[in-house]
């Protein structure tokens, strides 16, 4: 057991053949960097679940919350910091940051990682990060993260050179990295995901899935025009490969991952 960022116990049960797993510093998370094999298959099989398992992990989108599927989710997508043991904000895919006053607000400077590439060979930039900006904060979709606190704070995401990224505030907001830490709504999917690619509008060809912006929501897709993601392609650890579902695709009977071999960071130790 272990009490990570929301201060949920979770569960994790491991076979004996599996060594070096640690726990996530967020909640519904299941981290696989560290997991090396000590004997057996080098393929690994894990079953995900909150209180029972799941039956589906859903599109996959990180903008988006149904199904509640944050740990395939945290395999596939990276964002610009991570949450490390005992809050520590540490780099991800920016290495570096800098924050300044401007006016009542603050202005953060970020170095984006560079030689990193999405899972298609994408490579990530600045102009993609603002990409992912601009459909999660749009003026529509950003109704529904009305529990994040950056979508009502944050004022402007432009760019000042390939690999800086610059955010301001409308005012001091202290939370803002330990929000950019979690696992949904604003971590990175590849541009090439995006029905218009780079040229995707915000309201004309958005990210989110038709029909998944959950019970007391439908009434944002009368004003934004959800044409999802065309498959999960972001910078993590895993990537996805392919999924088994039932006919109607409810339910999945398997879905498999497998380690990004050009990953930046600790990569798996299983296939």
């Amino acid at each position: 057991l272990f009490l990570p960022l929301w201060g949920t116990r979770i569960p994790y049960v491991l076979n004996r053949r599996l060594i070096g797993f640690s726990p996530s510093n967020q909640a519904y998370s299941i981290p696989v960097n560290s997991i090396q094999v000590a004997s057996g298959s080098e393929d690994v099989t894990i079953s995900p679940g909150v209180g029972s398992l799941f039956q589906s992990s859903g599109p996959i989108n990180p903008h988006q919350y149904s199904p509640n599927a944050l740990w395939a989710q945290d395999w596939i997508y990276e964002g610009l910091v991570s949450y490390g043991q005992d809050g520590v904000i540490e780099p991800a895919l920016a290495t570096s940051w800098n924050t300044v006053s401007a006016g009542n607000g603050q202005e953060v400077t970020f170095q984006l990682r560079q030689g990193v590439s999405f899972h298609d060979g994408t490579p990530w930039n600045c102009s993609a990060a603002v990409l992912n900006f601009d459909h999660v904060l749009s003026d529509v979709v950003k109704q529904r993260h009305q529990w994040f606190g950056t979508g009502k704070h944050l004022k402007s995401w432009t760019c000042t050179g390939d690999y800086e990224l610059v955010l301001e505030t409308s005012d001091r907001f202290y939370p803002l990295l330990q929000e950019l830490t979690y696992i949904r709504p604003l971590r990175f999917a590849s541009p090439s995901a995006f029905a218009m690619g780079l040229d995707s509008h915000p309201d004309l060809h958005n990210s989110c899935e038709p029909g998944k912006f959950g019970s007391g929501w439908e009434y944002l897709e009368d004003e934004v025009d959800c044409m999802g993601l065309s498959a999960p392609i972001g910078t993590g650890p895993l990537k996805f490969v392919s999924r088994l579902s039932n006919d109607d695709g409810s339910i999945d009977d398997e879905v498999i991952f497998e380690r990004n071999d050009n990953y930046w960071g600790q990569k798996p130790g299983f296939k």
